[in-house]
C-alpha cells in the first residue's frame, strides 16, 4: 500500500479536482431504529447520517486483505478513542497525525484543512469516514487496506489509512488473535464452540473497576461480522452523546440489518450509565466473545460498584440474515 504521505497527497489532488458530486460516496441510507424501547421513550440518539455537504473518496487495496474480524475490532478500537473528545471536537490545521492500533491493523488519522479555510476536520467526519470505508469494503466482498479522504463542501478536512500491522494483538485490554479469519465474506463462520453458553460471565473494566459488564451468550448462531458490525454502529451511534449524559434508550441496526442492538439506562440508578459507560462496553464485550470464539445473540447487564446501572442486548434481526444461519 502507498504510504500515508503519498496517498494523502494523492487525495489532496483528487479532492481539488472534484467537479461533480457523483465522484463522492452515496450517503449511508439507513432507517430509524424501529424496536421497541424498555423505557417507553424514543432513542435518544440516530444512527449517524452524512450531514449535508459531507463526502468521502475511497480507495481499496483489494490485494492486501485484512482478516474480516480484525478490520471491524480496529474500527472499534478507533471509534471509541475518536468519541472520547466529543462527537464535535475540532482537530486543528496543522495537528500531529493519530494513530491507533489493534488486532494486527492499524489506523492512521490526521487533518488535511489549512488554517483559514471555514471546514475543518471534526471527529464526526472521521467517524463518517470509517463507516463510509467499511461499508465499501462489505460491498466488494473484500476487507482489506484501504484509505478515505473526508470533505465538507468538496473542500478537503481529513485522511484516514487503514493498515495490515501483524504484531499489534490488544483491543480493549484483551488479547485476540490475529489473522485467524479470511477476508473475504464468505469465510465468516461462526463459533467452533457451543453456540448455548448459557452461563453468566463477566468482565471488569481495566481502565475503571467499578464499572463491570455481566453478560449470557444464548439464542440463534451469528457471524462474528454481523456481531461486530452491530456493535460498531451502536458505537458510533452512542458517539453522538457526551462522555457523561445518561443514555436512557438506544437501539439500531448494522448496515446490513442483520443485526440489532438494544441499551437502557435505570432512571433510577445512582450512578447513571452514560455515553462513556456504553462505549467502553461495545468495546470490551465484543473483544472478549471473538477472543473466546463465542459471537452470537448475547444479553448483558451493567454494574457499577456493585449496583446495576442498565443493560440490553445483540440479536439477530428476524428480517435480516447472518451468515451463520
Amino acid at each position: 500500500m502507498r504510504t500515508s504521505i503519498i496517498a494523502c497527497a494523492a487525495f489532496a489532488v483528487a479532492a481539488a479536482a472534484l467537479s461533480v458530486p457523483t465522484q463522492r460516496r452515496e450517503p449511508l441510507q439507513l432507517g430509524a431504529p424501529v424496536l421497541p424501547l424498555t423505557g417507553g421513550s424514543s432513542s435518544h440518539y440516530r444512527v449517524p447520517k452524512d450531514p449535508p455537504g459531507f463526502g468521502a473518496l475511497i480507495d481499496l487495496a483489494l490485494t492486501q486483505p485484512i482478516a474480516a474480524e480484525n478490520v471491524y475490532l480496529a474500527a472499534l478500537a478507533a471509534v471509541h478513542e475518536w468519541a472520547f473528545l466529543g462527537w464535535r471536537h475540532v482537530i486543528p490545521a496543522g495537528a500531529p497525525r493519530g494513530t491507533v492500533r489493534a488486532n494486527g491493523v492499524e489506523i492512521i488519522y490526521r487533518t488535511i484543512a489549512v488554517k483559514d479555510q471555514q471546514s475543518q476536520l471534526e471527529i464526526r467526519y472521521l467517524i463518517y469516514g470509517m463507516l463510509h470505508l467499511i461499508d465499501e469494503m462489505r460491498k466488494q466482498g473484500r476487507y482489506c487496506e484501504g484509505t478515505v479522504g473526508t470533505l465538507m463542501e468538496r473542500v478537503p478536512t481529513g485522511f484516514i489509512e487503514m493498515a495490515h500491522r501483524p504484531g499489534r494483538r490488544v483491543v480493549g485490554g484483551d488479547p485476540v488473535n490475529n489473522d485467524t479469519v479470511p477476508a473475504t465474506i464468505p469465510g465468516n463462520v461462526p463459533s467452533s464452540k457451543p453456540q448455548s453458553l448459557s452461563a453468566r460471565q463477566r468482565i471488569v473494566d481495566p481502565k475503571d473497576k467499578n464499572f463491570v459488564i455481566k453478560y449470557e451468550r444464548h439464542g440463534d448462531a451469528m457471524s462474528c461480522v454481523d456481531f461486530l458490525s452491530t456493535a460498531l454502529f451502536a458505537m458510533a451511534t452512542a458517539a453522538q452523546g457526551r462522555n457523561d449524559e445518561f443514555c436512557e434508550d438506544l437501539a439500531g441496526f448494522n448496515e446490513q440489518r442483520t443485526g440489532m442492538y438494544q441499551l437502557h439506562g435505570l432512571d433510577e440508578a445512582r450512578p447513571r450509565l452514560t455515553y462513556e459507560n456504553v462505549r467502553r462496553a461495545m468495546l470490551l464485550l465484543p473483544a472478549r466473545l471473538f477472543r473466546d470464539q463465542a459471537c452470537g445473540e448475547v444479553n448483558y447487564s451493567f454494574e457499577y460498584g456493585g449496583s446495576v446501572i442498565g443493560g440490553g442486548f445483540i440479536r439477530l434481526n428476524d428480517y435480516g440474515r447472518s451468515e451463520a444461519r
